[in-house]
């Protein structure tokens, strides 16, 4: 589970966990790093040293994320890109943004920089599906994310779509398809599951569970097909099933060898952590600043958070299952581990078992 030489992503929390929206099932916002000032931005002292420790890792990706990252300026982000392409010029950025701040001078930036930096929005389907997606007044985002999908159609900007699949999403499927099918320059879509779990093992009223998971995911792999929308779009999780039944190697965290150590959530002061889906507490390796370099970073991984993961995988290896979803999202898994009380770690393999099985025999009758 250690980098590789060549492959590291970087997921930026610039302005912490800042937002202009309260979504209801934000993790994020229980990180509580709100307050948008020199202790809970990422400076561009910080950047600076992730560059120098970065330096020798080839292939660098750099995603601004969330909190979200436009409330901060276009200049600092300017700055920001300027900067590491001086360094080297094969990095390369991207903004998860919620678009309700999108407006002409950012599509203007997203323009100039359409070559470097990629754009993905968050939007959990239809005015329905999405409205766990409210602003702080609790107004509805949804006709602000529209309208900014409709912007960056008319500038002829591409972007990727991050679905989170929450209670009110579930039996939408067809609604979605309709959004993603209007929007040409959405490219990608990630079918997100929200599989929130308290500590006592309850699941928030928004929650769902795998078998609700793998129903969505079976019937939006439908209506891709009988749409004939496959090369128009990329959805995750079947395109990295696909994938994997052809033998070709994928870079989605859940069905690739490359798991949390590969993705490194920077916080603001130097904080870091495994992935942004891990707490604070649980996923903190040394502060960047008490480090040399990246390698040595890695090298002080949160023990106790690697044995549970590396513990995971093992349980893995007499599955026929490995070579296709390589063990799946292990943050999920160790989530149901710590506290699921009805077999939720076992239903998550079996339920993503099924979806494997649905899309290896809609590709088989089509071969025949």
């Amino acid at each position: 589970m250690e980098i590789s030489d060549h492959d590291l992503v970087l997921i930026l929390k610039n302005a912490g966990t800042a937002c202009n929206i309260g979504c209801k099932y934000c993790a994020e916002a229980r990180k509580k790093l709100v307050k948008l000032s020199e202790d809970t931005i990422v400076t561009f002292d910080d950047v600076d040293m992730l560059m120098k420790q970065t330096a020798s890792v080839e292939n660098v990706t750099v995603l601004f994320h969330g909190g979200e990252p436009l409330l901060l300026s276009i200049e600092y982000y300017d700055k920001i890109i300027k900067k590491w392409r001086q360094q080297r010029d094969d990095v390369y950025f991207g903004f998860q943004t919620n678009a309700t701040l999108i407006d002409d001078e950012w599509l203007d930036f997203f323009e100039t920089n359409r070559d470097i930096v990629g754009i993905s929005i968050s939007l959990d389907g239809d005015e329905s599906a999405n409205s766990n997606r409210k602003g702080k007044d609790g107004k509805p985002t949804y006709p602000d994310v529209i309208r900014a999908l409709e912007k960056l159609q008319s500038r002829n900007l591409t972007t990727g779509m991050i679905a989170t699949l929450t209670q009110e999403a579930l039996g939408r499927e067809q609604e979605l398809f309709d959004i993603v099918s209007k929007f040409s320059n959405i490219r990608f879509l990630k079918l997100n599951p929200c599989y929130d779990m308290w500590s006592d093992g309850s699941v928030p009223e928004w929650g769902i569970l795998p078998n609700e998971y793998a129903q969505f995911v079976i019937n939006f792999f439908n209506i891709m097909f009988d749409n004939h929308y496959f090369g128009k779009l990329n959805v995750e999780p079947s395109l990295s099933i696909i994938k994997s039944l052809e033998g070709i190697e994928n870079s989605f965290c859940n069905f690739c060898e490359k798991k949390c150590s590969h993705f490194l959530s920077v916080y603001p002061g130097g904080r870091v952590i495994a992935c942004d889906n891990f707490t604070l507490e649980d996923g903190m390796y040394p502060n960047l600043y008490d480090q040399d370099s990246i390698e040595e970073l890695l090298k002080k991984k949160p023990q106790p958070l690697f044995d549970q993961l590396d513990s995971l995988l093992a349980k893995c290896e007499s599955c026929g299952y490995q070579s296709i979803c390589h063990g799946g999202c292990l943050a999920v898994r160790r989530r149901y581990l710590l506290y699921g009380k009805n077999g939720e770690g076992q239903l998550y393999c079996t339920e993503m078992q099924r979806v494997i099985e649905f899309i290896k025999s809609r590709i088989e009758g089509v071969r025949k």
